[in-house]
């Protein structure tokens, strides 16, 4: 297309021979309202105009009237050339739409090349109807594939919409079950479970808070039972500590000392000092089997049964006659309470062997040291039930060991024991002990009954507390700060 005098021409050249000369042939048809009306058709409305690009001088047609103007002097804001027309709304979305378009052509006067803009007012019904035009038979077919595409993907985003708001639904709620489970949880509820009702990660969270308040229950009703066994123990312990002898006896001709240092809570080991009469008093030192409560119990059953033997108390008569013939066929041993209803330290211990055996458990037994001082005579007698032989420290330094005795009691039924007396001179020094003294072990080996005796002996001109102290400090410091093994139970008697 050209521009000639500012009117525009769809113009056409071909150059041809006429005889001997060349010859130009231009075909020219103007753009006018008539020609653009054929070119768009029922299309809508299109304009052309003219903004840059003109020479100085063109002249430009406004309806019939042609006028050169200036590009300089005047603003062309009117249309080269119009044509068509819109056509009503075939709805209420269809809506006027106008858009542009850039094209070049030629001033046919200059030669130059000038830019007219193309704009085209139509509707979107227009549009579509111009995009079908002869393709009427694929047009359904289109139209059916857009409405199948736009079906699935509504269906997808249902499906989607579906699965969001079931995820949504199975967080939220998960998250509120395990919100009310921390609050029953704050209340101290410990008892309070999660439904869990799916196979997730959610419900195995729900699964794992489930086994954390079932683990917290059971500790808290652990804690609350160890609560009562050391309240109970506590209680044991201070029953225990009445049986011991509250103060050190002292009789004229003897002094004397013990202490008792349990493992745990209550102790096993047991030591007791029986006043009989003014210048007349029994011993008893003792291990029971075992720890714990257990040893306790059997601890105080020996030590009330000590203090009714000891001071006389007999079983019925028919009883004790058997009792003593059957003594007396295991030696010609039977059994007499001496003056005053007191019974010897052998027959003690028999009595004691065969409570033990008929009141207690076929596992649990005793040993058991048991002796009489009589300070007039400055005489031990003594009996020794399987336990450790005491250690007898003269004022010279010499050593006797008593070890008359038998086996330990509460094993068997039918048992007898040795006695033996042993005369005590002034700074004799008596000692009595548990396992827990030598037995206790290091890198070295064990404490050891020499190490205990070199122990006596450099210090046993100490006072007895200050002796057992000695005693008790070296035990510790060889086990090296380590838990006690075994309760320690340490009883010196020293002679006046």
């Amino acid at each position: 297309m050209v521009l000639d005098h500012g009117q525009a021409f769809v113009r056409a050249t071909a150059a041809t021979k006429a005889g001997k000369a060349n010859a130009m042939v231009v075909s020219s048809v103007p753009v006018n309202p008539a020609f653009l009306e054929k070119v768009i058709g029922s299309l809508g409305e299109i304009a052309i105009y003219s903004l840059a690009g003109l020479a100085p001088g063109v002249t430009i047609t406004e309806g019939e009237t042609r006028h050169e103007v200036s590009i300089n002097e005047k603003e062309i804001s009117a249309p080269l050339v119009r044509g068509g027309k819109l056509p009503a709304p075939r709805g209420r979305w269809d809506i006027e739409l106008g858009f542009g378009s850039f094209f070049r052509t030629v001033d046919w006067t200059t030669g130059q090349q000038v830019t007219p803009v193309i704009q085209v007012t139509t509707r979107p019904s227009m549009l579509y109807s111009r995009l079908n035009a002869g393709q009427t038979e694929y047009s359904n077919i289109v139209v059916a594939v857009l409405v199948a595409v736009a079906i699935t993907f509504g269906l997808i985003e249902l499906f989607a919409l579906i699965i969001g708001l079931g995820l949504t639904r199975t967080i939220t709620r998960s998250v509120a079950a395990l919100y009310r489970g921390t609050q029953h949880v704050n209340r101290g509820d410990f008892r309070h479970r999660i439904a869990v009702k799916a196979r997730d990660q959610l419900a195995a969270l729900e699964t794992s808070f489930n086994s954390m308040t079932e683990s917290l229950e059971k500790l808290i009703a652990e804690q609350k039972e160890k609560q009562r066994l050391e309240s109970e123990l506590a209680i044991a312990q201070e029953v225990q500590a009445q049986l011991f002898p509250r103060e050190s006896v002292q009789l004229h001709s003897l002094e004397l000392h013990g202490i008792c240092r349990p493992a745990r809570t209550v102790s096993g080991d047991y030591y007791d000092f029986l006043p009989i009469t003014a210048e007349r008093l029994a011993l008893a030192v003792g291990d029971i089997s075992g720890k714990g409560i257990s040893a306790a119990l059997l601890m105080a059953t020996i030590h009330s049964a000590v203090r009714v033997y000891e001071f006389g108390g007999m079983p019925e008569n028919a009883t004790l006659s058997a009792a003593s013939a059957t003594a007396q066929g295991n030696g010609g041993r039977g059994l007499a309470a001496g003056g005053n209803g007191i019974h010897s330290p052998r027959e003690v211990l028999w009595l004691l062997n065969r409570h033990l055996f008929h009141t207690t458990p076929a596992e649990k037994y005793a040993t058991l040291f048991l002796g009489v001082y009589d300070g007039a005579s400055r005489t031990l007698t003594y009996s020794n039930a399987g336990h450790l032989p005491p250690l007898l420290i003269g004022e010279d330094g010499g050593l006797r060991k008593l070890d008359a005795g038998g086996t330990v009691i509460g094993l068997f039924e039918e048992i007898s024991h040795d006695e033996s007396a042993v005369q005590l001179r002034s700074g004799d020094l008596l000692v009595a002990y548990s396992d827990g003294i030598t037995e206790p072990e290091n890198e070295f080996g064990e404490f050891g009954e020499a190490r205990l005796l070199e122990l006596l002996r450099e210090n046993r001109r100490l006072p007895l507390s200050q002796l057992s102290e000695r005693v008790i400090t070296a035990v510790l410091d060889w086990t090296g700060g380590a838990e006690q093994p075994d309760d320690v139970t340490l009883v010196l008697a020293r002679a006046r």
